[in-house]
């Protein structure tokens, strides 16, 4: 489908070019057979019988090239010589010639030339839309590899607030993230802050620094079993948004050990308000939402 506009572009060029070809075709069989003969150029009329009215009527075809054909030395014919065409009162070689050539001009004036320009507007056309459709950059394949070779790496900080950083499982936590987030390719799990504490100034690893300058994702981890605090969670949201300047914050909350403890009461009435709180507290510091657990 995206080759379709070059393909009809490419056809109008060949049909241009074809149909002034055929001109140029009929001019030289033309050519060829009246040059080394002698016919005689009479006119007869079913509806014009006068000679002035044909004068007319050739100028008014011939007009548009009639200074090109005066020019080149093409003179159109008097309505004596129309007079004695009519009447085959004198038959000159020379007729012959003019009327040729009169021909020829309105071939190449009407025909050929007109059609030759098409096709230079065409060829020209199909040209430009070649390139835009077969550029590199829509080539999907070409996209992808230069999407895999050329992105910055995903790189997330995980800020635990509250919670015990030795507990914590990388791989597992890394994977629930992504059910979110994306491929991520590389955590940093940051220092852990205690409760009613400010987040430490943030510090991206070594590894990090030294593979991409783009700015990581933060991710603030809560236990999702602790009540929703303005001013000790949204606090430390608000320091955390305000001093990294990074991508995107997210809250995220794990809810393993609440469902462990509760079971299934952890999915009701209780584990949804809960969420809800946790919800309403990521709206007002304008940070994304994401639940954790291993089976969700």
């Amino acid at each position: 489908a995206r080759m379709l506009p070059v393909r009809l572009a490419q056809s109008a060029a060949a049909l241009h070019l074809g149909a002034a070809m055929l001109a140029v075709g009929a001019l030289v069989g033309t050519a060829w057979q009246v040059w080394p003969n002698e016919y005689p150029v009479i006119w007869r009329g079913f509806w014009v019988h006068d000679a002035a009215a044909v004068q007319r009527l050739l100028d008014a075809f011939f007009g548009p090239i009639l200074p090109i054909a005066e020019w080149l030395g093409v003179r159109a014919f008097s309505i004596d010589e129309l007079l004695a065409m009519h009447r085959q009162a004198d038959v000159q070689i020379e007729h012959q010639h003019r009327w040729f050539w009169l021909q020829a001009l309105a071939l190449a004036g009407y025909v050929v030339i007109p059609r030759l320009v098409l096709m230079a507007i065409a060829s020209i056309a199909a040209g430009r839309r070649r390139t835009v459709a077969l550029s590199i950059s829509d080539d999907p394949g070409f996209a992808l590899q230069s999407a895999e070779a050329f992105a910055e790496p995903r790189v997330v900080r995980v800020w635990p607030y509250s919670i015990d950083a030795s507990t914590i499982d990388r791989r597992a936590l890394q994977k629930m993230l992504e059910a979110s987030l994306g491929p991520i390719d590389q955590i940093d799990l940051m220092p852990a802050t205690a409760y009613g504490d400010p987040p430490p100034t943030p510090v991206i690893a070594a590894a990090a620094g030294a593979r991409s300058n783009a700015s990581p994702i933060d991710v603030a981890l809560f236990n999702f079993a602790s009540t929703p605090e303005a001013e000790t969670h949204r606090a430390f949201l608000d320091l955390l948004k305000t001093r990294s300047g990074t991508a995107g914050l997210w809250l995220a909350v794990d809810a393993r050990a609440f469902r462990e403890r509760l079971g299934t009461i952890a999915e009701g009435e209780r584990g949804r308000t809960r969420e809800g709180l946790w919800r309403r507290l990521a709206d007002a510091a304008g940070a994304s939402w994401v639940r954790l657990d291993d089976d969700r």
